[in-house]
């Protein structure tokens, strides 16, 4: 008997002690970011058990250890004098729950729906929590580092232009809910990273965005640091470098940084060359240009001092920034005429120099009643001197030769208002108010006649956004926006306004996430083509701006779904959308000059159709990992004729880490698209292999693009009068690259440093802030 009562003992206790231990963690305050110390949370299973409880400490912050497997939680959170919060745990497989800054409401109980997925991740309605491992911030040096080791489901870099974008969407970057310059993400300490907050549908904050990635930073436990960096091609002279060093003193933080980037090197390579057919009315004369070597020299100096100041009410933010850039190019090529029998040297040298100074300011407040109030001022000079010259020789004899040259002063300001009011729901409203001036005034040469031409331009825009909630699963956003513009160059004075509106649909169940939008937009035309101001761009051909520009709209409708499960991730889209009036360049014989014209056009109304897919698989979690992207887009583009074209792009990327050891491939096959010219361009495919170790604040990258391959971009442009086709290969910078970067990082001093935990910067103000 007393052998069946123990293996009824050992068999009832194998389960309780084989059960799997979660630990849930997460800090209490009240909508005006005040510790709630001493408030109650309990935990119960889906059958109304009590299974643990605990109060807050004096932060404010919990940490909950249950045990019971797989299987649902219900997580109660009270305090004296507020509404009662509920949030749903669902089950998951991870040790640790982090649910970040829980809000509670004196005017209202909410529930909200938390749900965990693999490395460290948190999904709720408005957004997905990433808390980084320390494992992974070892590898981590820059914000392109950073991406490729969080593995972030949607998440893909550009083989060729490194540029991140979810979904094929473009991602606006931000610290702690301020927008911040590529230099000041790129200079993060990743130690300080605590999580990010990933908006895949969009932050209200940012009308215009629609996706926000948001570096979320913990309290520093070091007075300072100090970084340098150092990125150089071991087969061609081009690299950069920067420094940075902050430092801590109660609620201020100071930031100092350099960097400079720079070429200088002789570029030859005989394999390009650009076809040019001229439809004269007397003939056609064909012109053959072939690459000969030339010395192309570069640098770009930026520079920015930053003084930040925050508590638990307010944020300041300060910036004065520098940039120097300078650039001498002297280009060489052979050319022939069908309508001559001779070969002609063309002899091209541009030299320009620029400096511009600026000064940014931010300011945050949390007001009374869920409320908050955001103001941002930026304003900048710009000095610029440009010169440009060619000639053509025959044996060194010069044939014929053209100078132009602008010297140029600007001044750009700007302002920026942003309310956001919280109700009871949690839905939101939000007011945004923008207002934009640049003046500029150039003095040009053109083979010594000189002119002076000024441009004044402003823009007003007002958006008024409002989020709906509708049972923490659904999230209707409404956005109606008003731009007014304004531009007077001359005689030619320019008025235009536009009404933007905008619905986007999120819902989320689970870990699927279905997103329907409908919106329009509005994009002004660049300012170098908004004035009358014209060169020769060789014997034939002339550039001439195009002072009757005007804004253009763009609009869109489609669906985008995404499911993440476990190791998986599955995304799928389709956009169906277009533009009217957006700029285009035409070129066109011109019998009063006897010669072609370049100059930009407002197209008619384009449509266009788009698809795509991105698959991810995480073979081992944190480990290994393989991406898969494909995109497919058909337009119809309407120029100075109809346009009919297909682009495509496929992406397969790996990645892979291992203590100190980081490796990820990336390949891309031929593809092509369209260009705004109308010019159709097909590349060959390229594979890029980074391979990278850290250790004690090193950290040693080493990068090779196309190795041993050759990757060509070809074009063709098509018209009656005038026809262009080349084919270019950019050596040492697409293909056969080998670079090499180093980066060190120390800290020094003891604590000093006394932010407070920070908020999350969302206009939805979900109930689990971080």
């Amino acid at each position: 008997m007393k052998y069946i009562v123990f293996f009824i003992v050992i068999f009832t206790t194998i389960p309780s002690v084989m059960a799997q231990t979660i630990e849930v963690e997460g800090h209490v305050r009240d909508s005006e970011r005040n510790d709630l110390i001493g408030a109650t949370v309990c935990c119960f299973t889906s059958d109304t058990l009590l299974v643990a409880s605990i109060i807050t400490d004096s932060k404010g912050d919990f940490r909950l250890k249950l045990s019971g497997g797989k299987q649902a939680f219900r997580l109660q959170i009270g305090y004296l004098g507020y509404k009662e919060m509920t949030l749903i745990l669902n089950p998951t497989e991870e040790k640790l729950v982090r649910l970040g800054d829980i809000t509670l409401s004196r005017s209202s109980a909410l529930i909200q729906e938390v749900i965990v997925t693999g490395n460290h991740t948190v999904h709720t309605a408005e957004k997905t929590m990433i808390y980084p491992t320390r494992e992974q911030l070892r590898h981590v040096y820059d914000r392109n580092s950073l991406l490729r080791t969080m593995t972030i489901p949607g998440v893909s870099i550009g083989i060729y232009d490194q540029k991140p974008t979810y979904m094929g969407r473009e991602i606006l970057f931000c610290i702690d809910g301020r927008e911040a310059t590529e230099d000041e993400v790129n200079n993060l300490n990743p130690r300080d990273i605590k999580r990010i907050d990933f908006y895949t549908n969009g932050n209200t904050d940012y009308p215009k965005a629609d996706v926000v990635f948001d570096y979320v930073l913990k309290e520093r436990d070091y007075a300072g640091t100090v970084a340098v960096n150092g990125q150089h091609n071991l087969n061609k002279p081009t690299g950069s470098a920067r420094g940075t060093a902050q430092y801590f003193q109660g609620k201020s933080e100071f930031a100092l940084s350099v960097a400079d980037s720079y070429d200088c090197f002789s570029n030859y390579n005989s394999e390009n060359y650009t076809e040019t057919a001229y439809g004269f009315p007397d003939g056609t004369n064909v012109n053959t240009t072939q690459e000969l070597p030339s010395q192309k020299n570069s640098n770009n100096l930026r520079s920015y001092f930053n003084y930040i100041y925050k508590d638990k009410k307010q944020s300041v933010y300060s910036s004065f920034r520098l940039n120097q850039n300078l650039r001498e190019n002297d280009v060489w090529n052979s050319q022939t005429f069908s309508n001559t029998p001779e070969t002609y040297t063309m002899q091209e040298n541009r030299h320009s120099t620029g400096l511009s100074p600026a000064l940014s300011f931010w300011y945050e407040c949390a007001l009374k009643n869920d409320q908050r109030l955001r103001m941002d001022w930026y304003g900048s000079y710009g000095n610029n001197d440009y010169k440009r010259w060619y000639v053509y020789r025959i044996d060194d004899v010069i044939t014929s030769a053209y100078d132009n040259a602008t010297d140029e002063s600007s001044w750009y300001g700007r302002f920026k208002i942003n309310y956001t009011k919280t109700f009871k729901n949690r839905s939101s409203f939000n007011v945004e108010a923008n207002q934009d001036f640049t003046r500029t005034d150039d003095r040009n040469a053109r083979e010594g006649v000189v002119s002076d031409v000024y441009l004044n331009r402003g823009n007003t825009q007002l958006y008024l956004t409002y989020n709906y909630k509708v049972k923490n699963r659904l999230n209707l956003r409404l956005r109606l926006a008003e731009r007014l513009s304004f531009s007077q160059t001359g005689a030619d004075t320019y008025f235009d306004h536009m009404f933007v509106p905008s619905l986007q649909m999120t819902y989320m169940y689970k870990t699927h996430m279905l997103q329907i939008v409908a919106e329009t937009s509005g994009s002004s035309p660049s300012i170098t083509n908004l004035t009358a101001t014209e060169y020769r761009r060789n014997i034939y051909e002339i550039s001439v701006g195009n002072p009757g520009l005007k804004d253009w709209r763009k609009y869109q409708a489609g669906a985008i779904y995404t499911w993440v499960v476990d190791r998986f991730f599955v995304g799928a889209g389709f956009i169906f959308g277009g533009d009217y009036r957006s700029p285009y360049t035409n070129i066109e014989y011109a019998a009063d000059r006897d010669m072609f014209v370049c100059q930009q056009r407002s197209s008619g109304n384009s449509i266009s159709q788009s698809y795509e897919l991105q698959l991810q698989y995480s073979i081992i979690p944190q480990k290994l990992m393989v991406e898969v992207y494909g995109n497919y887009k058909h337009e119809k583009l309407a120029y100075w004729k109809t346009i009919y074209g297909d682009s495509y792009n496929v992406s397969i990327d790996c990645y892979f880490f291992h203590k100190g050891w980081s490796v990820s491939a990336g390949y891309t096959p031929k593809r092509s698209y369209i260009e705004k010219s109308g010019t159709k361009i097909q590349s060959s495919g390229g594979f890029d292999l980074n391979v990278g170790y850290s250790i004690k604040g090193w950290n040693i990258q080493f990068r090779t693009l196309s190795p041993f391959m050759k990757t060509t971009f070809k074009g063709w442009y098509e018209r009656l009068s005038y026809s262009k086709i080349n084919a270019m290969r950019y050596e040492r910078t697409y293909d056969n690259m080998f670079q090499l970067t180093v980066n060190y990082r120390f800290t020094f001093g003891k604590k000093k440093h006394k932010f407070h935990s920070t908020e999350i910067k969302d206009i939805n103000q979900s109930t689990i802030l971080e």
